[in-house]
């Protein structure tokens, strides 16, 4: 008896979300629907007579929809294109919505506000990797015994080049190393060090000197003097003293862009965006000295050549995430950087489940011999489980050969020789793009936005088909519905001008004093100020003027006006004042003809889809939508 009632309970549970509103033809709308879409398209006013309206306009565009697709207006590859680059284009936003891009934000942003400066020690791995991380573990053994730092990195680091700087990296900051250092890096207290941690090159145990306040991006410019790769001594001298020269150039000449043009080595990348953990220690304190623009650095020296800098611009410090994303384009720096990518790694392990993803039963190590022969270009041997079309892995709906994945080894030139991490890598890559592809399958967001656009795309094109496309093209037509309806066209009293609009105020008076004195030339004032200033000649009905023009006479020129308080300006060259109602002819009348005819033919073309598609409203629904 309970498994009855609950079974009921459900049933009736299901038919109160499923309820029909209407169908049309075959199709049924849900009550559900309709007020998905009345909500996120009304204004605000949720009376009958609105809710009403909306059924009227909402059926009509199902009608529409349902007709494109009857017609098969969903295979034009117009139309597929523009699906696909729209999923293209969202599919992103909501994967990143996934991997919480506004929590990466906030962390982003909050690292931001300091600086640390960085020291380490750092072990080399050598022919011997066991005995250096035996020299690690014997560093990281001392440091926890209370061993000083300073000595510790100089007994036991291995990198000649980072000993000069006595093992400090530099201050860094958000985004001056990878996710994964900089999650243990900013992690690490004031005085503190960090466990082993097992890098591309070798071992390091990272330490925290000390912290200091963000300094300001700066941009500047530079002027570049190169060491070739082979120079010696008395050749870097020589291209020193040609930066001193220049330098020297600089204070006597304000020219530093035209300079830079003429000396520099690099003159196609002027602009540089300076902040800390970025560039050279000696060149970053160079430009942080900077403080006013337009000022000059005396030539610094790197292990690449010299350097003069001039400081352009400074962006100041974000005092809230919302400037951060706007002033530092710290959105686009979150997604340009690893962290996306190593966020969009965990969420792999769900996406595999999501889409069916099955590994296929293959000897892995003659996959490996056979990716060998195919890379090194090799006849092929004697191979007894794996060919070009043994599957690798595959999901509900495709699979992956063997062939794809040797095709991806020979791409990746650097990474030929390791195939167990290419295969790792090949597979996360073809699951996150299949994923991608076919997100509208997995997700309710992508799938409504998907058939929103689509359905939208759809109605676009089979209003050009029957109706739009019709009333432009049909001259005969338009001049019969214009014999019948003459009448309603008519010009109301108004003006015949010359209307200037102008982007600021400077070309605005400029352009009127011009046309004042020489109206006739009115197009060639106007092109000559380009995108600043735009201008047309025609006849205006008085309530289609932006603004009342008081006192109209022929021949005389209104006073510029600033529409609603606010740009552009605007003022009028008038050339007839007309006072009286007059008839159109056709061709003056024909956009609004035009306008007139597509309703003509919508209607006329809604008669015949409700005929094909008969519409039948559940009245007994429609009451509990109106009744609320």
């Amino acid at each position: 008896m309970k498994a009855i009632i609950t079974a009921c309970c459900f049933l009736l549970v299901t038919q109160t979300h499923a309820q029909t509103l209407f169908t049309y033809g075959k199709k049924a709308v849900s009550k559900q629907e309709f007020l998905q879409s009345f909500r996120k398209n009304n204004t605000g006013d949720s009376s009958a007579t609105a809710l009403k309206n909306y059924l009227q306009l909402f059926t009509n565009y199902k009608l529409k929809v349902q007709a494109a697709l009857d017609e098969g207006l969903d295979k034009e590859p117009s139309v597929n294109t523009d699906a696909q680059q729209f999923k293209n284009q969202i599919a992103d936003n909501i994967i990143n919505k996934q991997v919480n891009i506004n929590a990466l934000l906030e962390q982003a942003y909050e690292r931001s506000k300091k600086e640390i400066l960085l020291a380490q020690v750092f072990v080399e791995y050598g022919k011997d990797t066991a005995a250096s991380f035996k020299q690690i573990q014997s560093a990281y053994n001392q440091l926890k015994a209370g061993k000083n730092f300073d000595n510790i990195t100089q007994i036991y680091s291995t990198d000649e080049n980072i000993k000069k700087s006595n093992w400090l990296l530099g201050f860094i900051t958000v985004f001056s190393l990878p996710y994964e250092i900089e999650n243990i890096v900013y992690a690490l207290k004031l005085k503190t060090f960090s466990a082993i941690y097992k890098g591309k090159y070798g071992y390091h145990i990272f330490y925290n000197e000390s912290e200091r306040v963000p300094q300001p991006i700066r941009k500047v410019a530079q002027i570049f003097f190169s060491f070739p790769p082979d120079a010696n001594e008395k050749d870097k001298n020589k291209i020193i003293q040609k930066a001193n020269t220049v330098y020297q150039l600089l204070q006597t000449h304000n020219a530093f862009d035209s300079i830079a043009k003429q000396y520099s080595d690099d003159a196609n990348s002027l602009l540089i965006e300076v902040s800390s953990g970025k560039y050279d220690a000696g060149f970053e304190q160079a430009a942080f000295k900077l403080q006013a623009a337009g000022s000059i650095s005396q030539p610094i020296i790197s292990a690449d050549g010299v350097r003069i800098i001039q400081l352009k611009e400074i962006t100041p410090l974000a005092k809230t995430l919302d400037e951060a994303v706007t002033l530092n384009n710290l959105k686009q720096k979150v997604e340009n950087s690893d962290r996306l990518s190593i966020e969009k790694r965990k969420l792999l392990p769900k996406w595999m489940k999501q889409i069916g993803y099955q590994k296929a039963m293959y000897n892995e190590v003659e996959l490996f011999r056979y990716v060998d022969s195919f890379v090194q270009n090799k006849t092929f041997q004697s191979f007894q489980t794996i060919k070009d079309s043994t599957v690798i892995f595959s999901t509900l709906k495709q699979k992956w050969y063997a062939i794809d994945f040797c095709v991806f080894v020979k791409l990746n030139v650097e990474e030929q020789k390791n195939y167990s991490t290419l295969l790792k890598k090949f597979t996360e890559q073809k699951i996150a793009e299949y994923y991608r592809l076919h997100l509208e399958e997995y997700n309710t967001e992508m799938k409504q936005q998907t058939t929103e656009f689509t359905e939208a795309n759809l109605l676009f094109t089979v209003m050009d088909k029957h109706v739009w496309g019709n009333a432009s093209k049909d001259s005969i037509a338009l001049k019969n519905y214009y014999t019948q309806h003459a009448s309603k066209y008519v010009w109301q009293p108004g003006i015949a001008a010359i209307v200037v609009t102008a982007g600021n105020a400077v070309s605005a008076n400029d352009v009127y004093n011009k046309i004042k004195v020489n109206p006739t030339n009115w197009r060639n004032i106007t092109s000559s100020y380009g995108s600043l200033v735009s201008a047309d000649s025609g006849r205006f009905e008085n309530n289609q003027l932006p603004y009342e023009i008081k006192n109209k006479k022929e021949n005389t020129i209104t006073e510029i006006e600033k529409i609603n308080n606010a740009e552009p300006f605007t003022f009028f060259y008038i050339t007839r004042i007309y006072n009286n109602t007059e008839p159109r002819n056709f061709n003056e009348a024909k956009a609004l003809l035009v306008n007139d005819y597509q309703q003509v033919l919508e209607d006329k073309w809604l008669q015949q889809l409700k005929e094909k598609y008969p519409v039948k409203l559940n009245n007994a629904v429609w009451q509990t939508i109106i009744k609320k």
